[in-house]
């Protein structure tokens, strides 16, 4: 299975968790692929032993049985950092992936990174109003911008373009495109320093 499909199809099963029915086309636009790759993603997992059902009709859409909801991977912050570990080795990444490869396992990443929604510093996040209006009219003007933030307590400045402004657990995220390798990344309000055009 290709890593993008695996991913994708780790993804749909994420989606599916909570027992919640969700359509195919629902589907497809959260993971953005097509509704003829979701039913591939559910022959795939059903060949790996892992059944969705299938409610069909006009109401009708992808459920996963509750009994299949244990076996289900659950990506934990050791998962990421590896990952991560391995995102950071470029040489080795260049000499194994080509470029496409390469965007769609930093892409995996990303998607992984969202589903862990990690919280290694608990920094409490100040200006959060001030912050979400400025990203806010980056959004809605599709326009890039600078973002300095900290990672690992050190500053760095990426060009990105802004995609969305979520909360949950009352942390703040955005998530952007980073303009010079156009890989999709989600940042947590308390590590940004600044952004500015």
């Amino acid at each position: 299975m290709p890593m993008t499909m695996l991913g994708n199809s780790l993804l749909m099963l994420k989606l599916l968790e909570n027992g919640r029915k969700r359509t195919i086309n629902e589907l497809a636009n959260i993971i953005e692929v097509s509704p003829r790759m979701i039913r591939s993603y559910r022959e795939g997992l059903e060949q790996a032993g892992i059944y969705i059902e299938t409610i069909r009709g006009k109401y009708g859409g992808y459920i996963l049985k509750d009994t299949m909801k244990t076996f289900l991977p659950q990506f934990t912050f050791y998962d990421l950092q590896t990952l991560e570990k391995l995102l950071s080795k470029t040489d080795l990444i260049t000499q194994i992936l080509n470029k496409k490869e390469q965007i769609y396992f930093n892409n995996i990443v990303e998607k992984i990174r969202m589903s862990v929604i990690y919280h290694k510093n608990n920094t409490p996040q100040t200006n959060v109003t001030e912050l979400k209006k400025q990203i806010s009219k980056f959004i809605l003007q599709k326009n890039s911008c600078m973002l300095t933030y900290l990672k690992n307590g050190t500053k760095k400045s990426v060009k990105i373009t802004p995609q969305c402004v979520y909360c949950y657990d009352n942390i703040y995220y955005l998530t952007a495109i980073n303009e010079e390798n156009q890989v999709i990344r989600t940042y947590n309000f308390s590590e940004i320093v600044k952004i500015n055009i």
